[in-house]
């Protein structure tokens, strides 16, 4: 894992500004969130995000590349996750052990996201994030319903 330099900063700035994730967010809380560059890193293709079972404070936005969802030792595949998804927040949510894996299917940058980090933000975009999280544990949750309908035929 590798904090991001002052090198990539315009990169990051274009990555930030066009993901969904942050769609509605006005350009001011776009700048405010890309002050937060000290919590973003860089992965490269192989190596391991999170593992399973590990315990944290936080959750990953996935900025930039394409990570692997995985369960048990052997790292089966069960998602990929890409630029906008989000993972760690259940664990993050709940302050449970990480239920899988997340490894980097190439170069990545994602932002983590903590308390320390979301305290220093106003209500407003905490909020936001919030909101974020929520759609898409909801999204997540009625996926996995569809794929027991389709499995039991219901």
């Amino acid at each position: 894992m590798e904090k991001i330099s002052i090198i990539h900063e315009q990169m990051i700035w274009k990555l930030i500004r066009n993901l969904e994730f942050f769609e509605n967010f006005s350009l001011d809380e776009k700048k405010k969130l890309f002050e937060f560059y000290k919590n973003i890193y860089s992965f490269e293709k192989g190596e391991v995000l999170i593992n399973e079972g590990d315990t944290d404070n936080c959750f990953y936005i996935l900025i930039g590349g394409i990570v692997s969802v995985c369960k048990g030792k052997d790292f089966k595949k069960i998602a990929t996750l890409n630029p906008g998804d989000i993972f760690g927040e259940i664990s993050f949510i709940t302050n449970t052990p990480r239920i899988s894996s997340i490894k980097a299917d190439d170069s990545v940058l994602v932002v983590r996201v903590n308390n320390d980090m979301l305290n220093e933000l106003n209500v407003e975009m905490r909020e936001k994030i919030k909101d974020k999280i929520i759609e898409r544990l909801g999204n997540r949750l009625n996926n996995m319903n569809n794929v027991l309908i389709d499995f039991f035929k219901l």
